[in-house]
């Protein structure tokens, strides 16, 4: 054998293991793209982690189209935030002959969400995304995304055992920066006296992230957890009167919300509109490309935000 048939022998061998390790390693898609951040971090290049929903559109009312349809059904393991979010998925992959036993893995499972509590009037519809009693919106608090960490670690290693080893060390690292992240954002709420921490959303979004560092939340524009819900003038006005009684000066919209109504609103009561990104990363390369750096930017937008509404 020549030179040249050795070499183009030996390219050929190294493609051909290649492509068998690529095919050989888990097809992991993720609801959501801090969902995917997180596997992302966990897995390495152990893994191929996509994402599902268009950091465009709003998770709260996505339906994925046929070809999203496809990849669901396809996966070898799906990763889904769970608590009412993902309500496409249960008819999705049962056409695909999924359970959630088999593939599913709810990765906030394993804490008591959030929920309605007695007597709090949310504005439920007959829409097939509404959430119901319970609060999605779990990825806010940082401590609960070191769950997310744990549960995926756990998923991936029962699918591939040979690098659970791996998984689980990258799993650890990540929760680690998790806790500097919770460490200095409650420092950057820290000056910021109590009765100033006040604020208003516009749907109610920020229970866990408020719970995390200590912030009011005094009431939202849509009095529910989900976007696809509606206001009314009896729930605006009521919000009206909780920021006169508490003092909240603070409307935190989200970045993909309509910003009509809380721009009329902040208008009518004096309130300082402050936009956070909170249903999905920014674009790759942005400086809200990683959970880590979104958090970052949110808290600071917001601390800025209280401390210059303070009368």
């Amino acid at each position: 054998m020549s030179p040249i048939q050795h070499l183009t022998c030996l390219l050929l061998a190294v493609a051909l293991f290649a492509g068998r390790a690529d095919a050989e390693r888990l097809r992991v898609v993720a609801t959501t793209s801090f969902i995917a951040d997180v596997a992302q971090n966990v897995a390495g290049p152990d893994a191929d982690i996509s994402e599902l929903i268009p950091r465009s559109a709003d998770p709260h009312a996505f339906d994925p189209n046929p070809r999203e349809m496809a990849r669901l059904q396809a996966a070898d393991l799906v990763l889904a935030n769970g608590l009412g979010l993902e309500s496409f998925l249960d008819r999705i992959l049962a056409a695909g002959g999924a359970t959630r036993s088999n593939r599913l893995v709810v990765v906030s499972q394993g804490r008591t969400p959030h929920t309605a509590q007695r007597g709090e009037a949310l504005d439920h519809t007959d829409h097939p995304h509404d959430h119901g009693e319970t609060d999605p919106h779990v990825w806010l608090d940082p401590v609960w995304v070191q769950l997310w960490a744990d549960n995926i670690a756990a998923a991936l290693s029962e699918r591939d055992p040979d690098h659970a080893a791996a998984y689980r060390e990258r799993a650890d690292a990540y929760k680690r920066a998790l806790s500097d992240l919770d460490e200095w954002a409650r420092a950057q709420f820290e000056p910021i006296p109590p009765h100033q921490r006040a604020i208003a959303t516009d749907h109610d979004e920020l229970g866990y992230f408020s719970e995390r560092y200590d912030l009011t939340n005094v009431g939202a524009l849509i009095p529910n957890f989900t976007t696809v819900a509606e206001t009314s003038a009896r729930a605006l006005a009521g919000l009206q009167r909780q920021l006169r009684e508490s003092g909240a000066r603070v409307l935190v919209l989200g970045i993909s919300a309509n910003p009509a109504l809380a721009e009329a609103f902040a208008r009518d009561t004096g309130c300082r509109i402050v936009q956070l990104r909170v249903h999905a990363l920014g674009a790759p390369g942005s400086d809200t490309a990683t959970y880590l750096e979104l958090m970052r930017v949110n808290v600071r937008a917001l601390a800025a935000a209280l401390q210059e509404a303070a009368p």
